[in-house]
């Protein structure tokens, strides 16, 4: 018998169907106790009920760890709790949950007009979301149903004031996941701390407000699906990364990862589907440390999507783990593999001050995940083959191709903007930034990102 029932109500996903509407799963909902603690729980079954998804969990663990000479590493203690505890949600919400209770329901849909609280500041002003309009849009040659989502500020007293993200808008496809986001400085990233959102992935930290994407959300798991996130702050609760494969109906989560406890050892860490790669990068091109980089190299949807890797970088510290290289400094470049740019991160929203938080799905042979710039998708490594080749990308004024040819440049509606005839070269710069897409004669095609 089902002893408590906690409902959640989460407008959780941008879906017109609980079953089809597929971005990307953030690892479960993420609450902190009041204490600083991480609660979590281990899925056992789910069912659907009346557009609803039922998840049943068992056992429930708290998780922190002892005070050490550095807050990501010390002693993992597991402590199995009961009663009840406050809890704070990811939209700022506090409640009250029984901790023996086996079942949490989510809300799985969003309509037209429907609207939630998507970021949460400290002082307890919001921003709130809301889908303001549905379009059946082609993306080139793929025609599909894509609901708009729009950002606007609300002050302490639930007043609406004036910021200059107000009216910004996010465009989520049906079958395609997102087609644009916003990017780091569109949203209150200098508002908070002068620091980057401390998770960029829907998951939050209490002590910096609340940053929850609910959009980024499947329900429909099967056998075989895999995902992974990771969750980054500067005080507590700790570092905790998730790396979660379904391996069988009643057995959804098959590994936990944490913070390491040696020098680039990670515990319950299952190479055989999750790699390690060994990475160097410099600080001002002067001192370099060893960086191991977690991730995966994952592959491309429909070979116009971008490949997603996760990301990680560390310092040997004074003790005897592998310290997050808050205390670095200055500016550095890494290469990741199957990516082919370097990318610069500073101290202030970069790697080393309070890391990159990678998120991804894997369903088949279809991967969902979020890109290295959190912007409107992917300034990484695009699949060569049926690829025109083209450079720069992200461009900001004139593309280039490294053979000449016909090439039609078109926007997310499918709209033809430009056509040139034996060409080797197009100016963009009368473009507005976002996302576009190009093919050539030969039938190829490329997405590209103008800045």
């Amino acid at each position: 018998m089902k002893k408590h029932l906690i409902v959640v109500f989460l407008l959780l996903n941008i879906f017109a169907n609980a079953q089809n509407w597929s971005t990307a799963w953030n690892g479960g909902v993420q609450y902190y106790l009041a204490g600083g603690s991480v609660y979590s729980f281990r899925i056992t079954k789910t069912d659907t009920v009346n557009g609803w998804l039922r998840y049943a969990f068992s056992p429930l663990w708290f998780s922190n760890r002892k005070p050490g000479v550095s807050p990501w590493c010390g002693i993992l203690n597991h402590t199995s709790k009961v009663g009840q505890y406050m809890l704070t949600k990811g939209d700022g919400e506090e409640h009250f949950v029984t901790v023996t209770g086996d079942t949490l329901l989510l809300r799985t849909r969003t309509e037209l007009h429907d609207e939630w609280i998507f970021y949460t500041y400290p002082n307890g002003a919001v921003v709130k979301a809301k889908v303001i309009k549905k379009d059946l849009v082609t993306v080139v040659d793929i025609q599909d149903s894509v609901k708009w989502i729009e950002l606007n500020y609300y002050d302490s007293t639930g007043a609406f004031s004036a910021k200059d993200y107000n009216g910004l808008q996010m465009a989520i496809s049906k079958n395609r996941g997102w087609l644009k986001r916003f990017t780091m400085n569109e949203f209150p990233f200098y508002e908070t701390v002068k620091n980057s959102l401390d998770s960029l992935v829907g998951l939050s930290n209490p002590n910096r407000g609340f940053f929850v994407n609910y959009s980024d959300a499947i329900y429909n798991y099967e056998v075989g699906d895999e995902w992974c996130y990771s969750r980054y702050a500067s005080e507590t609760p700790p570092k905790e990364f998730a790396l979660i494969k379904i391996t069988g109906k009643t057995a959804y989560i098959d590994s936990t990862v944490y913070a390491c406890d040696k020098k680039t050892k990670w515990e319950d860490f299952d190479t055989s589907w999750f790699t390690f790669e060994q990475y160097q990068f410099s600080i001002m091109n002067t001192n370099n440390f060893e960086t191991p980089f977690w991730g995966v190299q994952i592959g491309s949807i429909d070979n116009i999507w971008p490949f997603v890797k996760g990301i990680r970088a560390n310092k040997y510290g004074s003790d005897s783990c592998t310290q997050v290289g808050s205390d670095l400094g200055g500016y550095y470049q890494y290469y990741v593999f199957g990516v082919d740019r370097y990318y610069t991160y500073s101290s202030m929203g970069g790697v080393q001050w309070n890391n990159k938080s990678i998120t991804y799905i894997k369903k088949g042979n279809i991967v969902w995940g979020t890109p290295f710039d959190f912007g409107a998708l992917s300034t990484g490594h695009f699949p060569q083959a049926g690829i025109i080749q083209l450079y720069p990308n992200p461009v900001k004024d004139v593309l280039y191709f490294t053979q000449p040819g016909e090439y039609t440049v078109y926007d997310l509606t499918g709209k033809q903007l430009l056509k040139e005839n034996h060409t080797t070269q197009l100016s963009l710069s009368h473009l507005q930034p976002g996302i576009y897409f190009i093919t050539d004669s030969a039938g190829r095609r490329a997405k590209i990102v103008k800045e």
